[in-house]
């Protein structure tokens, strides 16, 4: 089967399971957000087609799980076969399938996916989907898998959505380790590593990450910034806010997700009370003075600003017939029935929520207006959500080029700038507006088509086209690595700095050996394709090593059957029956760009 990812061949054991499918399909919407879209049962395992249409979704089950834990697996996984057999339990299974991958992860962490998902469907069926037990079933499933599987995988809110960016894109992804993934092939490629690239500067992502030196880098540079002192003391905190004016923000230099941050300070007290919660999280804590209005978030890459959006607190929204605390617990209830990896964050209706409503002259029993929004948190943040308002075609357009001249100035290629304005429709030096932060690596959740248009701009600045170069494939003995040579030599006189593989050899643009430590071919294209000096390559394919290892490449431009002289790669390398090779041909021909660019004897 032609795959865009690497796949990894399964070998899973069934019991039989009667599931209503419909009920299964809708369950697993509500849940896990899965659209239930299968392919038909192919007549060659028509036999098993119950069973076949149950592993469909608990592989589909196992997929979204594993994406949940930041493993990008996007392609369907291909159930090759299903065979029956008798055991002391009755009938049993036995399915082989081809599951997408990744390199540098253990393969155990997709068969505990598999377990998880293949036991979650069971214990559904036993619930008889009850949703009062629906929820403490998720809330187990959370807790004893996914979270600590998460600490097995590198990677963030954002590696998933810019991956499955790419791959919808067309544009090849390798798994270098640490959650570092190249983008494209050879001298097309870019490392990314959540949402930021290897164009981003390291001094850039280091001052954007302590904000008293980023605002001194700003203020140097021209741009507007509030005001602030660093303080050592609870003391020091309420002398500056005195001489500042109240209200003041107090806030740790150098954390992030608005943690430890606190606005609207009014009072002595307060203060204290902030510059205590600032200080269990760093060292350096800042009071500033307030700018008003509302924080808007610019994320810009490269020389464009891809989205700008109003970065509301969290809050519910009005129907005109509920009132404050009904609209939150309906909104909540919506959620339990979600994995907890999926869900919003909750609406809150605590003491600090009544507090807030109080400061409004509100309280939970107030019935908002339909459509109106009615805070429960003092300002947006990572740890208690948010609601947002996109801005990109309203925002004045002098608001963007600051923020464009923010992280032009940090040489960030991708990042969040935080712009503080009462009306982000005027220009920021009309009405006193000022930059907050200049965020390295904002989260790009590609949830919303705002989002997913951030991620496609910003795959379109750092990757053009699909990150492709040219690759052309010979199959034969040494005479297909002759007509490689000769191939590489085309495309040197086309100004193309071009390699060719075999199975023994590199050899580069001056016709010189390389010396790689791979050594199979397989390794060597691997090696080919990381080497960013690599505008195009060309493979001797000599043996059938590719149906040992699968293809290294999800794509070839020309497959070119010089003779069927193929050697074995395991043994003593005796030639391969005629078999062997036509399933090599068409492991290699399912990869082809274009069917046409085949040229088999």
């Amino acid at each position: 089967m032609a795959s865009r990812q690497q796949l990894l061949l399964m070998q899973l054991g069934y019991a039989p399971v009667s599931v209503d499918l419909e009920q299964l399909d809708a369950l697993l919407q509500t849940t896990f957000e899965l659209e239930p879209a299968y392919a038909p049962v192919p007549e060659r395992i028509k036999l098993h087609h119950d069973m076949y249409r149950l592993v469909q979704r608990v592989l589909a089950l196992t997929a979204a799980i594993a994406r949940g834990v930041q493993i990008p697996c996007f392609d369907t996984p291909h159930i090759e076969s299903i065979t029956s057999h008798l055991d002391a339990r009755g009938a049993q299974y036995r399915v082989e399938v081809l599951f997408p991958w990744v390199d540098q992860l253990s393969p155990s962490l997709l068969y505990k996916a598999h377990e998880m998902a293949f036991r979650f469907v069971q214990v559904l069926h036993k619930c008889a989907y009850d949703q009062s037990r629906l929820s403490p079933l998720l809330d187990e499933f959370d807790g004893k898998f996914l979270e600590p599987l998460k600490l097995l995988v590198p990677g963030s809110l954002s590696t998933v959505p810019v991956l499955r960016g790419a791959w919808q894109k067309n544009i090849p992804f390798l798994h270098l380790g640490g959650g570092i993934y190249q983008l494209g092939q050879g001298s097309k490629s870019i490392l990314v590593n959540r949402s930021t690239t290897s164009f981003d500067s390291a001094i850039g992502s280091q001052a954007g990450q302590n904000k008293l030196l980023a605002a001194q880098l700003l203020r140097a540079a021209g741009i507007p910034v509030p005001k602030h002192v660093r303080v050592d003391s609870a003391d020091k905190a309420v002398e500056v806010a005195k001489t500042f004016g109240f209200p003041v923000v107090v806030k740790p230099a150098d954390a992030d997700r608005g943690e430890g941050v606190t606005v609207n300070v009014e009072t002595e007290d307060a203060v204290r009370e902030a510059y205590a919660l600032a200080a269990k999280r760093s060292k350096q804590v800042l009071v500033e003075r307030t700018i008003p209005g509302i924080c808007c978030r610019i994320v810009v890459v490269g020389d464009k600003v891809v989205y700008a959006m109003k970065r509301l607190p969290r809050s519910v929204e009005g129907d005109g017939k509920h009132c404050v605390q009904v609209l939150a617990e309906r909104a909540n209830a919506e959620q339990q029935v979600k994995a907890k990896h999926l869900r919003r964050k909750p609406f809150p209706t605590d003491e600090l929520a009544a507090d807030i409503l109080q400061s409004r002259g509100l309280d939970f029993d107030y019935v908002p207006a339909k459509g109106e929004l009615v805070a429960l948190r003092p300002i947006e943040s990572t740890a208690w959500g948010g609601n947002a308002e996109v801005l990109t075609e309203t925002m004045h357009p002098a608001n963007l080029a600051i923020a464009i001249r923010a992280a032009q100035l940090m040489r960030l290629t991708v990042c969040g700038v935080d712009l503080i304005s009462d009306d982000p429709s005027k220009p920021w030096y009309e009405n006193g507006a000022a930059i907050n932060e200049v965020n390295f690596a904002p989260t790009l959740s590609g949830v919303l088509d705002y989002q997913k248009a951030g991620i496609a701009a910003l795959l379109e600045e750092v990757v053009p086209g699909a990150g492709r170069i040219p690759i052309h494939v010979f199959v034969g003995d040494v005479q297909a690595w002759e007509e490689a040579k000769i191939q590489q030599r085309a495309l040197i006189d086309q100004g193309l700095r071009s390699v060719a593989v075999s199975h023994d050899a590199i050899e580069d643009t001056a016709d010189r050996s390389m010396a790689v430590a791979p050594n199979s071919l397989f390794q060597r294209v691997r090696a080919s394709v990381l080497d960013q000096t690599v505008d195009a390559l060309v493979l001797a394919v000599q043996t059938d090593e590719f149906l040992h290892t699968g293809l290294p490449l999800d794509r070839i431009d020309t497959l070119t059957l010089v003779n069927a002289d193929l050697l074995s790669f395991q043994g003593m390398r005796q030639l391969v029956s005629d078999k062997r090779v036509d399933e090599l041909l068409a492991l290699l021909k399912a990869q082809l760009k274009d069917d046409s660019r085949a040229v088999l004897s």
